[in-house]
């Protein structure tokens, strides 16, 4: 009986786990997608049989420096401003 409740709480100990905030939860069972999301928090799922993926669902911002700029004059002749070089 002492073995049965320690299997138990073993498989409940292995089944929790967390979805961070700004994610959803994905579940898989042999390999298929299965219905629904979770929402960030702790959740519970059977250990072994369904695995789960943490999907960003927030928007993510970069910022873009060093951009190159280039003129191109009426003589068609493009100038690169940080190297020199001409390039037609």
């Amino acid at each position: 009986m002492l073995a049965i409740l320690g299997v138990c709480t073993l498989m409940m100990a292995m089944g929790l786990h967390r979805i961070e905030e700004g994610h959803v939860g994905v579940y898989f069972r042999g390999g298929a997608l299965l219905p629904g999301t979770t929402e960030p928090g702790y959740h519970w799922m059977f250990p072994f049989i369904t695995n789960y993926e943490n999907v960003q669902v927030t928007v993510q911002t970069d910022k873009v420096t060093n951009i190159p700029v280039c003129h191109v004059p009426y003589s068609g002749v493009v100038r690169n401003q940080r190297r020199g070089h001409d390039y037609v």
